[in-house]
């Protein structure tokens, strides 16, 4: 794994999806880091003094493909960092990263990835997709997606380039609200035994999302029968 290096970078974008779901784009100064896509990442607003050693910090996946000059993150807020992060990170302002980190890295050896997301879980999958549109790469994908309203199908100008471009690639939206307006959408929320179903012997399963929901799912697909090593889980 490559060493994580501490890099100032600038923001950007900011990309407000909902008044609870934030998208941040960087633009690093210096080199980026060399980093595997479903790696993640430690954001600090205040300054670094290495004297004082690295401030306090949130992890959060890289949601670009290692290939590209920019760098984003989603975030959903949920405790103090994360208000602090909405209240005062704008285009313009300066951060701290260090990166990169983890081991949900699509290295699998089954014949087909069956990707799960929930909600800004859908992240480190970003990442992976990019590579696989920037290098040529189409391993055989089949990516479930849970969002509780329209609004939260972040990604979706990507995800639509994946199943125009990518030939093993198809994915499946779960959408909450039954006035949802997504097309081929299913209503509802994610069914993992559905999605068992669906799947082809030796697959590979990731999981990414709301702990809670990484616990059920990881709990149901041992009862199914899905070897342990063959289930993954994007987990700080």
């Amino acid at each position: 794994m490559a060493t994580p290096k501490k890099i100032q970078a600038t923001v950007s974008e900011v990309i407000r999806h909902s008044g609870t779901v934030i998208g941040y784009s960087f633009t690093p100064e210096g080199r980026m880091p060399l980093f595997k896509p479903g790696q993640f990442l430690h954001l600090a607003l205040d300054p670094y003094d290495p004297s004082q050693g690295w401030p306090e910090s949130r992890v959060f996946s890289l949601a670009n493909g290692p290939q590209s000059n920019v760098i984003r993150i989603v975030i959903s807020i949920k405790g103090s960092y994360t208000a602090r992060m909405a209240a005062e990170i704008k285009e313009g302002t300066t951060v701290w990263l260090k990166f990169p980190y983890g081991n949900f890295t699509f290295e699998n050896p089954g014949n087909t990835l069956v990707l799960i997301a929930g909600g800004t879980g859908i992240s480190p999958y970003i990442s992976f997709l990019e590579h696989c549109l920037l290098s040529g790469r189409s391993p055989s994908v089949s990516l479930y997606y849970g969002i509780r309203e329209d609004r939260f199908l972040i990604f979706g100008p990507v995800l639509q380039r994946c199943r125009e471009t990518l030939p093993g690639f198809r994915y499946t939206v779960f959408c909450e609200d039954p006035g949802h307006k997504i097309p081929g959408a299913l209503t509802g929320i994610l069914d993992i035994n559905r999605i068992v179903d669906e799947s082809s012997a030796g697959s590979g399963f990731y999981l990414s999302g709301p702990p809670a929901m990484i616990e059920n799912f990881k709990k149901i697909l041992i009862q199914r029968g899905i070897p342990v090593d063959r289930i993954f889980v994007d987990e700080w």
